[in-house]
Parts: C-alpha cells; sequence; structure tokens
C-alpha cells in the first residue's frame, strides 16, 4: 500500500536539495549608467534549516559618460533566505546577502593614465523567483538591491594653468544603493 507523506510545516523549510542557477542581467548604480552582467549561483536547502545561496557575479566593462574611465565588477556573495515558499515547480524566497569582490577602473584619454582596481562590499536584499526546469537546474529571475559597505570615488587631476590651480574632476562615484535585475 502506498505510504502517505508527511505533513511538512513551513518552519521546516522546503526541502533538501541543491539547485544551480546561471542568470544575464542589468544593473545600476555600481558602475556609470546601466549595464550588463551575469551570475552563476548554487542554492542549497539543507534539511531543517534555511536555504542559503553562493554566488558570483561580474559587470562587463562600462564607460563613463565623457569616455575618460572605463569600470567593471567581480564579486562572490552568500545570502541566506528565511522567506521561501513553493508551489510545484515554482519558489519565491526573500534573502539578505553580504558580497566582496573587486571594482576596476581603466583611466582613458588622460594625460597620466593611471588603472586601479578596489576592494568593494556590500550588504543587500534579493528576492528571487524560480521555475525548476529539471533536476537541479532552474530558470530564476532575482531583483537584487544593494548598500555598498565602501563608495568609490573616482577622479583625475586637472593641471591648472598659470592664474588657476589643479582640480579634480569625478569621472565616477559608485552610488549610495546599487540595483540589478538577473
Amino acid at each position: 500500500p502506498k505510504v502517505p507523506e508527511p505533513k511538512r510545516y513551513a518552519w521546516l523549510g522546503p526541502r533538501a536539495g541543491h539547485d544551480l542557477a546561471f542568470q544575464a542581467g542589468i544593473g545600476g548604480g555600481l558602475l556609470p549608467g546601466v549595464y550588463g552582467g551575469g551570475s552563476f549561483g548554487w542554492g542549497i536547502r539543507p534539511a531543517h534549516a534555511w536555504p542559503i545561496w553562493l554566488s558570483a557575479t561580474g559587470f562587463w566593462p562600462q564607460s563613463a559618460s565623457d569616455q575618460r574611465g572605463r569600470f567593471s565588477a567581480l564579486y562572490g556573495g552568500i545570502s541566506v533566505c528565511p522567506l521561501t515558499g513553493a508551489r510545484g515547480r515554482i519558489s519565491a524566497q526573500v534573502c539578505p546577502s553580504f558580497s566582496a569582490g573587486a571594482l576596476w577602473a581603466e583611466g582613458r584619454k588622460l594625460l597620466t593614465t593611471k588603472d586601479r582596481s578596489l576592494a568593494q562590499a556590500f550588504v543587500g536584499l534579493e528576492l528571487r523567483g524560480d521555475l525548476r526546469i529539471a533536476g537541479p537546474l532552474s530558470l530564476a529571475l532575482t531583483g537584487r538591491l544593494d548598500v555598498p559597505l565602501i563608495r568609490q570615488n573616482f577622479t583625475y587631476r586637472r593641471p591648472g594653468g598659470d592664474t588657476s590651480p589643479a582640480e579634480s574632476v569625478t569621472i565616477h562615484r559608485v552610488a549610495p544603493v546599487t540595483l540589478a535585475l538577473l
């Protein structure tokens, strides 16, 4: 005879297992303008615990509006998802997150060109929706709102003339809140 499946309660979290997600999308606030990028995520669903996502995200080089700098970023993150719901092959999660990585700046069309790579760290919130395709593979849509713990300011010094002092010109400043839709 068929044995009925034991009742599941929300506080038990989703069934144990794991998920893989490959995502492409857009972002704003970290690099100049609107920029493209991608992410790879591995979701771990331990038994009787909240799901955990490990991710690697990168954004392709984006030029500043005056073309004097090109910026790109790569970072890894972890998020824990205490609010999780699922129905059939569809699931949704709300996940506080922490990410750390690097932001690269490449000077262009300047008298003295200088490239920099600087550490970047974020705390944020992810809203994730998944559609399970087969096995651990899922199609995911993630909205990510991050607050940079380090706000970088990229400037260059414009030389002064006989009567004017040298001045600093800002090429790009990381926004107080960054957004990504992956």
